[in-house]
């Protein structure tokens, strides 16, 4: 009788802790599927207009036209267009990680003076303008605050700084 209450505790014990194992991998696949919200919604080729502007630069310019990328300084320039779409991919997919409101101090952020600003127009011809400030080396993160909104800044994927750190000389096409 004792061995049949002890096998009968057990079972009761594995079933439970099977439950529990469904519950939490059903649970985590839904946090998987959670999207996460993304600094500019829109795909590579959906861009139809780039400039970035350095705190101490020049701007560059750039526009699709008839799908290939043109300097606006100088429209006879050749562009690499591999390069120039991967400028572009490094604008999308950029993950916000933390969405900061009601910032009353921007230097915090490096975001009194941003380091870059970019802007951004689609096909659609909305155009989303970008202040990049401060890297967070630690978490490989970037603040930024996008369309003048200097009241929420948005902590993001490092990657974007870099697919805009780039000089007209980068963006050339090589000669043969």
């Amino acid at each position: 009788m004792k061995k049949k209450i002890i096998m009968l505790v057990v079972a009761v014990f594995v079933l439970v802790a099977l439950i529990l194992a469904y519950y939490s991998v059903k649970l985590g696949r839904a946090d998987e599927t959670e999207t996460k919200e993304t600094l500019l919604e829109l795909t590579a080729d959906k861009i139809q207009a780039i400039s970035w502007t350095p705190k101490d630069g020049e701007t560059l310019s750039f526009h699709r036209v008839d799908g290939q990328w043109s300097y606006d300084g100088d429209r006879e320039l050749e562009l690499d267009q591999t390069a120039m779409n991967t400028v572009c991919s490094g604008l999308t997919g950029v993950t916000v990680y933390q969405k900061l409101e009601d910032v009353t101090d921007l230097a915090q952020y490096g975001l009194d003076e941003p380091e870059y600003v970019l802007e951004v127009t689609d096909t659609e011809g909305n155009t989303t303008e970008v202040a990049l400030g401060d890297e967070n080396d630690a978490v490989s993160s970037l603040y930024v605050y996008k369309d003048g909104d200097t009241k929420t800044v948005y902590s993001v994927m490092a990657t974007l700084k870099t697919a805009i750190a780039k000089e007209l000389e980068e963006l050339k096409a090589k000669e043969e």
